[in-house]
């Protein structure tokens, strides 16, 4: 029996990767504004696309291994290092970010930010991807899925109300009051609670669950859906929600069928997907640390601040320069340390 291949899941990983360069930069907007909103919302699905197929994999794995706690110690232990790394590289621009705070000021909203939101920018993914699948893992021990995505529901939608969905609350003293409280400490509702707890809920129900929705029913409600996102990204955009924001209603079914077409795709090997996969992970590591660099410079040379198709089309291709020279370091006997970044 061959085993189950997932190379259309690297590819589509690498393509996320650029969605998140994309959203991070909206290169278009000075071209035509609602052609980069149409990109940029589509672009949205990278993030719930990388949480859906972590809680999928992850659960593979565990029912392939009787050690379900070795696998889950496993697991965090590889994310957590990987967390770390990327906030080692990224720690000067996490200082330049917080000069201005004061040493002990800077130094606790570091902590708080890198326990509840990232370290740096991007990086919020991975202390959520942790808290994700450690709630998964648990609540899969003593309730069913179906609870678990209950719950994993509940917990987003009133997370939308702390993010895309504020403008429906922002009027009510008292939700405002307690939300601004919330902030203080946690940050953000783009967090592992309410926001990647469900997309990984939604991989485990993937993994335990097959579909029997056929391919070209799927591909049709993925472009449905996909339709529906961007019409509820303009609508949430037209009536006051912030140009930048994180969840969306309609990225649950997107992202559901996105992952369910593809982990029923099988294509044939290539070494090219393994590079996919492990340039993914260094490209989202390292694009914002690009992004403000070439913002910088281009911006000190006198030149293309307005024009952020050209950081775009830079960040891009020297990000994936990067990971190919890192990838090819990373086996040289000194230099072992460069594996911790994918």
């Amino acid at each position: 029996m061959t085993e189950k291949n997932y190379y259309a899941i690297d590819i589509m990983k690498f393509i996320a990767a650029l969605f998140v360069i994309y959203m991070h930069i909206s290169p278009l907007k000075h071209i035509n504004d609602n052609l980069d909103y149409t990109l940029f919302s589509i672009s949205r699905i990278a993030v719930p696309f990388f949480f859906i197929t972590s809680g999928y994999l992850f659960s593979e794995k565990v029912k392939k291994n009787q050690e379900n706690e070795q696998v889950l110690c496993n697991y965090l232990k590889r994310i957590f290092i990987l967390y770390l790394a990327w906030s080692i590289l990224m720690l000067p621009l996490s200082i330049r970010d917080l000069r201005n705070q004061g040493v002990i000021k800077g130094i606790l909203i570091y902590l708080r930010n890198f326990i509840f939101d990232g370290s740096y920018a991007q990086l919020w993914y991975y202390p959520s991807l942790i808290l994700g699948i450690l709630l998964v893992f648990y609540f899969s021990k003593k309730i069913s899925i179906k609870k678990i995505l209950l719950i994993s529901t509940v917990l987003y939608i009133i997370g939308l109300f702390g993010n895309s969905y504020y403008i429906l609350v922002s009027n009510n003293s008292e939700i405002v009051y307690i939300l601004s409280k919330y902030y203080y400490i946690f940050a953000t509702t783009r967090n592992g609670f309410f926001y990647a707890f469900l997309f990984v809920s939604i991989g485990l129900f993937l993994s335990r669950y097959k579909s029997n929705i056929s391919k070209s029913t799927n591909v049709l409600l993925l472009f449905i859906s996909i339709i529906l996102l961007i019409i509820e990204s303009f609508k949430l955009k037209n009536n006051g929600a912030p140009r930048i924001f994180d969840t969306c209603i309609m990225l649950i079914p997107t992202g559901y069928l996105l992952v369910n077409l593809l982990i029923n795709i099988e294509i044939p090997k290539r070494s090219i997907y393994k590079f996919f996969r492990n340039s993914s992970v260094i490209i989202f590591g390292v694009h914002h640390m690009l992004i403000r660099a070439f913002s910088y410079l281009l911006c000190k040379l006198g030149f293309t601040c307005g024009k952020p198709i050209v950081v775009f089309i830079l960040t891009v291709i020297v990000a994936i320069l990067f990971s190919i020279i890192v990838l090819r370091l990373e086996n040289k006997k000194n230099i072992k340390v460069l594996r911790y970044l994918h």
